[in-house]
């Protein structure tokens, strides 16, 4: 299935997290327990966190994406790329987030209302 008929066909909602999050190379600034996502690449690891006065906000796609959808992912960065805010993309099994710039976070949220997606709410301190 192609990502505009998903979207027609089915309510895509998002949730902006309410902590800060920051990436950080290596493992050594930033606890282990709050990591959100690491990963290991050429011997380098990106770890992903919750982090106070951190840059960023996690974006979190409130569906269960189907396996064979074909180009969400294309269709969410061309509507943040048209109005010049930049991604850090993390994907999971089920669905996807996104790290966005506290800065840029006003316009991508009205981006992504402008494809038909719904912004449900900002998700609570955990």
């Amino acid at each position: 299935m192609r990502a505009q008929e998903f979207l027609r066909t089915n309510r895509v909602g998002f949730s902006v997290s309410a902590d800060d999050y920051d990436l950080v190379l290596g493992v050594g600034t930033l606890d282990i327990q709050d990591a959100f996502a690491i990963v290991h690449h050429r011997g380098r690891y990106t770890v992903i966190g919750k982090k106070r006065r951190g840059r960023y906000r996690l974006l979190t796609f409130e569906v269960k994406l189907p396996q064979d959808l074909i180009g969400f992912l294309a269709l969410v960065t061309d509507a943040l790329a048209q109005v010049d805010v930049p991604v850090f993309v993390i994907s999971s099994f089920e669905t996807d987030h996104i790290l966005i710039s506290k800065g840029d976070l006003s316009r991508a949220v009205e981006a992504l209302e402008g494809i038909g997606m719904e912004h449900l709410h900002d998700s609570g301190r955990t």
